[in-house]
């Protein structure tokens, strides 16, 4: 009895683990802490950005080989292909591929896009295999134990302590990484908890999500922290069916006057941001930054630079000049992606977003599902955080949880219910958007 309870869980697990090495290895250094705060290291990640490193392109290859052999296995039950999803997923794809002939440093952009179609192959399949609900426990997995890494790596180099003033928790990533790591983990604990039901599982994944949400606050992140507090809203507001945003906001306006009221206005400031008040007009040296990637923009409005090549090391060095900081991003998904697509990769993308926004909110309204909700809520999360970084399109974990995140949404069999459902008489009526739907099955088709 007890084999055939753990047998369904053999196969995610296996992919937890394999998934696990191959994106430490692509993205993560247990000697981070001590090479952050090192000069020469920094300056010399721009040396060796067309170089790049070695571990890295069999790392991708793995994870590519993991996709072609999970595209033998079944695909799950409700997997059904979005036309107009796959269309402009197709189109996204084939424009980062063109961008090779126009790009300023064509061996680099070679290397990205390799790496980005073994990703999204990876992405491809492995939605296509599993379920909402074992992806959703797969990504939970991996992000504890990329945070268990973090924290042992730090332990043993002697750099973890207790928060204090310049102090931040890196782990095995930059404090940015670590706190995105520790949001998609808060994320992915709450939405768990929602779909288990024994006592014991609510308890581990409750506590989990209080420790990532405090290691959050450890690593300083002020973009990964508003970000996660702002999918969670959203989370609780597509799964709780007395949860209204006027008792949000009024509960938000409680807690800033509470504040208010003991503290004072620049405590509740420095609270907000962190501890980290340097720089708050410019957002750490950012606005200044995007002025510069925006003249480059205009420059080549259409076409970009190149997937992932805007970025070589005669810009790096152009702009950490002028800049007066170490620069190898534009701190920006949309910036990032202008400068490397052009405004045609932008809109592309951010079509495949709103598909994918779309067909989860009539997938919420067909069948409420946690699972549902958990993506809209992380894709909230991740074009939030967005604004403030380019982790999203910078290749890696990120991005391929980005890619899988959209195909759940899009390739799901609720939408293709509604879609079906059009040409018949409606006999489907709904209450509200969190209320379970009151559904009469026509006779018509089966999947109506």
């Amino acid at each position: 009895m007890a084999q055939r309870t753990l047998q369904p869980l053999v196969a995610p697990a296996l992919i937890a683990v394999l998934y696990t090495i191959l994106f430490f290895a692509i993205d993560h250094s247990r000697w981070f802490p001590l090479q952050a705060s090192n000069w020469g290291w920094k300056t010399s990640t721009l040396e060796a950005i067309s170089t790049g490193s070695a571990k890295r392109p069999i790392a991708y290859l793995m994870v590519g080989v993991s996709g072609l052999v999970l595209l033998t296995k079944r695909r799950r039950q409700d997997f059904r292909v979005h036309r107009g999803a796959a269309s402009v997923f197709i189109l996204y794809v084939t424009w980062s591929w063109l961008s090779y002939f126009w790009a300023d440093d064509p061996n680099l952009v070679l290397k990205r896009l390799a790496s980005f179609t073994l990703l999204s192959l990876a992405a491809i399949a492995l939605s296509r295999s599993f379920s909402e609900r074992t992806f959703l426990l797969v990504a939970w997995a991996i992000c504890s134990m990329f945070l268990a890494m973090g924290i042992i790596s730090e332990w043993k180099l002697g750099t973890l302590g207790l928060p204090s003033s310049g102090y931040r928790f890196m782990g095995t990533l930059h404090p940015e990484g670590q706190g995105f790591n520790c949001g998609m983990m808060f994320l992915a604990s709450v939405a768990n908890a929602d779909v288990v039901k024994a006592p014991l599982s609510r308890l581990l994944f409750g506590s989990a999500a209080v420790g990532a949400l405090t290691f959050l606050v450890f690593t300083g992140s002020r973009g990964p922290f508003a970000a996660s507090l702002l999918a969670a809203g959203a989370y609780l507001l597509f799964t709780r069916k007395r949860v209204t945003v006027l008792q949000i906001a009024l509960l938000a306006l409680f807690v800033v006057l509470l504040f208010l009221l003991l503290y004072g206005a620049w405590q509740v400031i420095e609270t907000l941001l962190l501890g980290r008040t340097e720089h708050i007009s410019s957002l750490t040296g950012r606005v200044p930054l995007w002025i510069e990637c925006w003249r480059f923009v205009a420059r080549r409005p259409l076409t970009g630079y190149g997937y992932n090549g805007f970025w070589t090391q005669e810009h790096a060095w152009e702009f950490s000049e002028s800049q007066d900081w170490v620069i190898n991003s534009s701190h920006s998904m949309y910036v990032e992606t202008a400068l490397d697509l052009g405004l045609v990769g932008l809109a592309l993308m951010l079509t495949m977003l709103l598909i994918a926004c779309k067909s989860g909110l009539r997938n919420l309204r067909i069948r409420p599902a946690h699972t549902t909700a958990f993506y809209l809520a992380l894709l909230t999360f991740m074009c939030t955080d967005g604004l403030l970084s380019n982790l999203v399109v910078a290749g890696g974990f990120v991005t391929f949880v980005f890619f899988c995140a959209i195909f759940y949404l899009c390739h799901s069999e609720s939408f293709v219910l509604q879609n079906q459902c059009r040409s018949t008489p409606s006999k489907v009526r709904y209450q509200t958007l969190w209320h379970p739907p009151m559904m009469v099955t026509p006779r018509r088709s089966p999947f109506c």
